[in-house]
């Protein structure tokens, strides 16, 4: 009965010790995934395969604590496994390459695969196949900026929106929520079809800027397939949208997968997990705080996903 009674008490001791920490992500290791691993078959965009591929192979995901990654693929990537395994699932994840968003989209609805490691925007939901998750960033939350090459100093020194009918940005024609904000803010826009394909004619002031999120790196600077990109400075531009994982319910192990995935991101909200990795991602840029908010204004009301 002692014996029993010294355990008890540990027990309580230690669950007190684990309450005042200012964040649980340092206790990935009292999450109890079931024995039986669940075979899960992911989207994720090819010029970001790789990279997840080491990070979701090297460790088991619970244990990375480390958001700074300044890819906020990954960081989505690694905070969807997590969400599985805090809900309850051992996943074992099949990443499967793809060229945009358009394809993920068609493929799921098809369901040819469960689902992405990357989040959508909720626009992008049509139909009830898809289980559209929690949002991960809502509605207004998150900003974008207005980023161009070093040396297009007209671009670098715009003061106002109305400014913008003197440039030309670029955008796929997938991406609905960009499209949504050109069109809102009434800036001529090319098409492409590809992301690297934007910033490269952008860094070759082919087109002037692109909407990007803010990098996390000293002075913004965006660099990747061979470009430097930088925002003008002091503007950000609000999205109309919120971000959230999709699921195909109607695979084998989708309402499960959707099952976990839901009860997982609510302890992880709960305890300021998805918010800090958006915040060392930069999605949630303090820096940023004051600048002048640019975008449409918005009453929250989104087209249903039904």
């Amino acid at each position: 009965m002692r014996r029993w009674s010294f355990v008890l008490f540990s027990l309580m001791f230690f669950f007190q010790q684990v309450n005042a920490q200012s964040t649980a992500v340092s206790v990935p290791w009292l999450v109890v995934p079931t024995e039986e691993t669940t075979r899960i078959r992911a989207l994720v965009y090819q010029e970001h395969y790789q990279v997840v591929q080491n990070a979701l192979t090297q460790q088991s995901c619970e244990h990375i604590t480390n958001y700074r990654l300044g890819n906020m693929i990954l960081v989505e990537a690694i905070l969807f496994c997590q969400a599985l395994v805090f809900g309850g699932l051992r996943p074992d994840i099949e990443l499967v390459p793809i060229p945009n968003q358009p394809r993920a989209l068609e493929i799921l609805k098809k369901g040819g695969s469960d689902t992405a490691v990357f989040t959508f925007w909720r626009h992008d939901a049509q139909g009830k196949m898809l289980f559209v998750s929690e949002a991960m960033v809502g509605v207004g939350e998150y900003f974008k900026g207005l980023y161009t090459a070093r040396s297009n100093s007209d671009m670098l020194t715009i003061k106002k929106p109305s400014d913008l009918e003197r440039f030309i940005g670029v955008v796929d024609e997938s991406w609905r929520v960009d499209l949504e904000v050109f069109n809102c803010l009434k800036a001529s826009h090319s098409h492409i079809s590809s992301y690297p394909q934007a910033l490269r004619l952008v860094h070759a002031k082919r087109v002037d800027y692109i909407l990007h999120n803010f990098a996390s790196s000293p002075g913004f600077l965006h660099n990747a397939f061979d470009t430097e990109l930088i925002p003008v400075p002091g503007v950000k531009v609000q999205m109309p949208s919120s971000l959230h994982y999709f699921v195909n319910q109607q695979r084998i192990n989708g309402r499960r997968i959707a099952s976990a995935l839901s009860r997982g991101l609510r302890i992880m909200r709960e305890r300021g997990i998805i918010d800090r990795a958006y915040e060392d991602v930069t999605v949630f840029d303090h820096r940023i705080d004051d600048w002048e908010a640019w975008g449409c204004p918005s009453d929250g009301v989104l087209p249903s996903a039904n």
